[in-house]
């Protein structure tokens, strides 16, 4: 009994205990120590990218003055993107036509930007179907009488009810500019209520003094009013900052039409450049991206490259539709190119958001073969955005130059040292059981 107790006494001291240790990272970077707010914002220009040493750009944590691991997590993609939505009611005059000579009478429009009053037939437009008659025409005023100008997103909003359903063909266009053609725009019902509602939706991309809408139908429909014109209107305000990446150091086989660069560690990439200034240029140029040396290439994107009209076509310009972090890009030209091109990568400046918590001066530490936690999670960054409004109001800061910390040999991946206590552990596995085994042997024969 004494022996068993002793061997397992020798498993208890072999078997590794789980220690939870703080781990070290290669480089630091300065925090200004006087920061105005109790959540900032950090961002990661090219400096501290190019510190990171994972492919995924995780090795990074803030930590105060005394070494302590802040809350901290690197804001998504989305999370500086403003949408702002204006709406805005539009005035406008309306015929029903009740008569079968297809006209109306003239509409009248009181345009309010000058004061003047503006009167003007609807113009007549052929019909859509012979079988269809014009039984409704509107005049609508454009925000562009007052200035305004389409944004990102711009739409007109119709809201029109009849005591029936409607079977009409509906078409806007410009007013003043009869052969500049016109659009269909669908009416859709909404619920079974009486009298019935319809809703339609038409996307604008350039504003007329004025627009007409003309519906047409078999017959006149009742009660047939449009309620309601507005012009609705949605941009997106980019609080992020880019910048631009030259390659340092590009390798060019003409013969195989071949352009290799590196970029010095995970940079998020969205888009990316290519000009040349040689003369008669035409070419399909390839893009393709891995993360390290041994993977396998990934196509990214595809762009013409041409100089055979400058003036209108300086550089040719593509969008990888997400964030790249590769490290090793090359460019497969066909046909070859005779000269190097200029290359620049459109790179998204990421921010990290953090807490004041601590002591300051705070520090960035970067660069670890293992990810470090994010310890704010994304329901923590909900909460703190309904407390203290949206990520970009924050106070945003800089990080300082890169200085030492742990030292570029703590991402050399070390040997694989010798398991003498996996070696140990198995013998002393043998011997228990050789043991057990030669006092059984000795029990049988007794």
């Amino acid at each position: 009994m004494n022996l068993l107790r002793l061997l397992a006494l020798a498993l208890a001291c072999l078997w590794p205990a789980a220690v939870a240790a703080a781990p070290q990272l290669a480089w630091k970077f300065g925090i200004e120590d006087r920061p105005a707010g109790s959540v900032l914002r950090l961002a990661m220009d090219e400096a501290v990218v190019a510190s990171l040493h994972r492919d995924d750009g995780r090795d990074w944590q803030i930590v105060d003055a005394r070494g302590s691991v802040v809350a901290a997590v690197r804001l998504p993609e989305n999370a500086l993107v403003e949408t702002v939505s204006k709406s805005q009611t539009l005035t406008f005059e309306q015929s029903l036509i009740e008569a079968d000579a297809g006209v109306s009478l003239p509409l009248v429009l009181e345009l309010s930007h000058d004061q003047t009053r503006l009167s003007m037939q609807a113009p007549r437009r052929p019909l859509p179907d012979d079988r269809l008659k014009l039984v409704f025409q509107a005049l609508i005023a454009s925000p562009g009488a007052n200035g305004a100008e389409p944004l990102d997103s711009s739409q007109l909003r119709f809201s029109l009810r009849a005591n029936h359903d409607l079977q009409l063909e509906c078409y806007l266009g410009n007013a003043r500019d009869p052969a500049a053609g016109t659009a269909r725009v669908h009416l859709h019902r909404q619920g079974d209520q009486r009298p019935r509602l319809y809703q339609a939706r038409h996307s604008v991309v350039s504003l007329p003094e004025v627009w007409d809408l003309a519906c047409y139908g078999r017959d006149t429909p009742s009660g047939l009013n449009l309620e309601r014109v507005s012009f609705e209107q949605r941009q997106r305000i980019e609080h992020r900052q880019n910048s631009t990446v030259r390659p340092d150091q590009v390798w060019f086989e003409q013969d195989e039409g071949e352009i290799r660069f590196d970029l010095p560690g995970p940079l998020p990439i969205q888009a990316i450049q290519l000009a040349s200034t040689a003369p008669g240029v035409l070419s399909q140029v390839r893009i393709q991206s891995r993360a390290q040396p041994e993977h396998a290439w990934r196509d990214r994107a595809q762009m013409t490259l041409s100089t055979l009209d400058m003036e209108s076509a300086p550089a040719a310009g593509f969008s990888l539709g997400s964030i790249v972090r590769d490290r090793h890009w090359r460019l497969l030209a066909s046909p070859g190119l005779s000269d190097l091109p200029e290359i620049k990568l459109d790179m998204i400046v990421e921010e990290i958001v953090f807490l004041a918590q601590g002591e300051g001066p705070w520090r960035l530490e970067t660069g670890s073969r293992r990810p470090m936690r994010q310890t704010l999670s994304d329901d923590l960054l909900g909460e703190l955005i309904e407390r203290r409004g949206q990520p970009w109001s924050w106070p945003r800061l800089s990080a300082g130059p890169r200085e030492v910390h742990g030292g570029s040999d703590m991402l050399v991946e070390p040997p694989q040292p010798i398991p003498w206590q996996r070696y140990l552990l198995w013998a002393l596995l043998v011997l228990g059981a050789l043991i057990v085994s030669g006092l059984a042997w000795k029990l049988l024969r007794a």
